[in-house]
Parts: structure tokens; C-alpha cells; sequence
């Protein structure tokens, strides 16, 4: 595998409801992330048509032990957005919207099509 990391993460918060085959993964830099875009920008990202769900994942430093592989020096310990949506088109307006609000690269962010979920409610 290629730059992979560790990353225990705590979630602030999560903000709307359900599960959807589409999701975004959206990475901000500590230096460039106010935790108030995060209370402020929700709701806007939540209006867009098809977003179900956004989770805030936030790394913690002590129990996210670096691989072998990864640089203790220049290891990342980003705050991580994960964003249900219901298809494509609605990734990309995602993926726009917080590159227009922030500034962050379009391309920086990671985009998936998730084709089947397994919880344990549905197996116990």
C-alpha cells in the first residue's frame, strides 16, 4: 500500500440522518480548520439536494500511533469530514462547496461508491 497512516478519531458531532451508497471524504489541514465553519456550514451542506448525513471525525494524537512506514515527523493528524450523499452529482456539488468555502483543493478530496453495507443488527 501507498501513504497509509493510523488514525484513531473521535466524532465532535454528526448531523442529519441515514445511510447513503455515495460518500465523500473530505480532509482539512489543523491550520486551516475553525471549528466554527464546521457549527455555522453544516446546515448549508445538509440543504444541498441529496446530502443525508455528515460526520466529523477528529484524530486523536495519543492513540493514533504511527505505521511503521509513516514519518513520526510529518505525520498529519487531520480533521476528516464524511458526507452521505445519494449520488454522484451530489459528491461533486459537496466536494465544490468546500473548496469554494475554504479554498481547498477540488482534487485533494476523496470520492466512493459504496455498494453494500453490513451491520451488525443485521447479522445478530
Amino acid at each position: 500500500m501507498i501513504n497509509t497512516n493510523r488514525r484513531v478519531m473521535n466524532v465532535p458531532f454528526e448531523q442529519g440522518y441515514g445511510v447513503a451508497s455515495y460518500a465523500a471524504l473530505i480532509r482539512f489541514p489543523a491550520a486551516r480548520l475553525d471549528m466554527n465553519f464546521c457549527f455555522d456550514d453544516v446546515a448549508k451542506v445538509l440543504s444541498i439536494d441529496n446530502v443525508l448525513r455528515i460526520h466529523c471525525l477528529e484524530p486523536d494524537p495519543k492513540l493514533s500511533t504511527p505505521l511503521p512506514s509513516e514519518e513520526i515527523d510529518s505525520r498529519k493528524l487531520e480533521v476528516v469530514f464524511i458526507i452521505d450523499v445519494t449520488n454522484h452529482a451530489t459528491l461533486q456539488n459537496v466536494v465544490q462547496f468546500f473548496s469554494d468555502t475554504l479554498g481547498l483543493d477540488p482534487d485533494g478530496h476523496q470520492m466512493f461508491h459504496l455498494i453494500w453495507e453490513l451491520r451488525s443488527e443485521d447479522i445478530g
